[in-house]
């Protein structure tokens, strides 16, 4: 469960990269393997986006249930709903 009572689908952080390599783990396993056609800097850039998702969307799911809501402005709001769907399968 995530902080606002949904089941988790994904695996559980923390993900962390291993080693110099671009692979990304959590506890229980590689979670995948990063390369870029784009280069070298991309492909870093990514490793560093990547492990820190789950992190990502745990903070996103907290701005929602967190005393603060109510007072954040609708617009920020959507895009947080938005990100937080796109992240865990529920986007169209």
């Amino acid at each position: 469960m995530n902080s606002s009572g949904t089941k988790v689908a994904h695996t559980k952080g923390p993900w962390k990269r291993d080693g110099q390599d671009r692979t990304i783990s959590s506890p229980t396993g590689v979670i995948c393997e990063c390369r870029s056609h784009m280069g070298v800097d991309e492909a870093e850039a990514n490793v560093c986006l990547i492990s820190a998702a789950p992190e990502l969307l745990e903070i996103a799911e907290e701005v929602l249930v967190d005393d603060l809501f109510p007072y954040l402005p609708a617009e920020f709001v959507a895009k947080v709903r938005d990100v937080i769907a796109k992240a865990t399968g529920a986007a169209e």
